[in-house]
Order: structure tokens, then sequence, then C-alpha cells
């Protein structure tokens, strides 16, 4: 309900917007962006065996970019660029009055393709949607029983796909540097995620 909330605001915003002087994306543009998502708790599904099994988290670390690589395609442009972001989990699980705790990050790395629709590309606002395609690596730092760090008798690295879709909004409240709210779904993409945005255009040469 927020994005789609916030969703309408950018298009209030933009419809006041001149789109023709000054867009936030295009031809010769480039964005950058560093963020955080800290919004929730996240609870492990994987409960079979266990009375409790659920981790805490840290917040996560966000960076990416996103390249124009087709200024106008059916009256959109199109970018396309690197996203990574990574966490720290401890998973605690208690069976028959024995704790244990793993200590853990997560992180995923992927390529990111963009649609910006042009109506919603101005001279402050940036909405689009996005389709993510990486991989997701859970590994395992340290295993501990009551305390007592042993070595784990489990497998300590996870890697599997990670697949998912994006909506974006980027807000330009100053000539460059603006911030930034965005979504995701998928398998092993469950994000919202807050921070700063960069825009770069290089000077192209008619």
């Amino acid at each position: 309900m927020l994005l789609i909330l916030l969703f309408f605001v950018g298009i209030v915003f933009g419809q006041s917007t001149d789109v023709h002087k000054d867009q936030s994306f295009g031809k010769g543009y480039s964005t950058y962006y560093i963020g955080s998502g800290a919004f929730k708790r996240h609870l492990d599904l994987n409960r079979i065996g266990y009375k409790v099994q659920e981790y805490s988290k840290s917040p996560a670390f966000v960076i990416g970019a996103d390249f124009c690589i087709y200024p106008r395609a059916s009256n959109a442009y199109l970018g396309l660029g690197p996203y990574f972001t990574t966490w720290v989990g401890v998973k605690e699980t208690e069976l028959d009055g024995i704790k244990t705790e793993r200590l853990f990050s997560n992180s995923t790395l992927a390529i990111k393709f963009t649609h910006h629709a042009s109506f919603f590309v101005r001279k402050k606002l940036d909405v689009c949607s996005g389709y993510m395609a990486g991989i997701n690596l859970k590994h395992y730092h340290s295993y501990k029983v009551d305390g007592v760090e042993i070595k784990s008798p489990e497998n300590n690295n996870e890697l599997v796909p990670a697949l998912g879709i994006t909506l974006t909004i980027k807000y330009y409240a100053f000539k460059n540097v603006g911030f930034y709210l965005e979504g995701g779904i998928g398998y092993r993409i469950n994000m919202l995620n807050v921070g700063f945005c960069y825009k770069f255009k290089k000077k192209i040469e008619d």
C-alpha cells in the first residue's frame, strides 16, 4: 500500500514539472545510489524439527547504478546496471534445552534492467520498474552451542539464484542529489530500501 500511495504521489509531482527540460534520466544519463533496508525483522520459514527458529538481522547495505542503454523505446528509457546488497544476521534455535547460535551474512549480487516510462521521468522525479537476476549467498561464519563455539556440522555456504521485480521512486531535491525509495519481491528478492541517489549526465556532442 505504501508503494502504491507513493507511486500516485509521484504522478502528482511529475505532472507539475516540465518534462522537456533537465529531465532526471535519458540519453547520456547514469544514476548511482546507496541505501539501507532496516524496516523489518525476518523470520526463517524453515521451522521443521525446531520449536523456535528465528533470526535477527542488521540493516541491509545497498549499492548500485543504473546506466541508460537505450534512450527511447516505445516512449521509454531503458537502463541496466549492477546491484549489490548485504546484511548480517544471528540465527538462534532451541531444542530440548540446547541453544544453538549461528552468525551468518546474506549477500545478493545482481544485474538490474530498468524501464523508465517517459511520462514519469521529469526534472526532479524518476519512477521506474526493474527486473533483477543474480545470485544470493548465505555464508555462516560461526556455530555456537550453549555459548561455546564448535566446528559446524552443516554446510557453511548456501548459493542460489536470485530473481525478482522492483519499483523505484527517485526524487531529486537538489540539482544532482536526491532520495529514493525502492520495493522488490521475488525469489531471494524481498526488500524495502531507502537512501540517496546521484545523477550524472555525460556531455554528448551532436
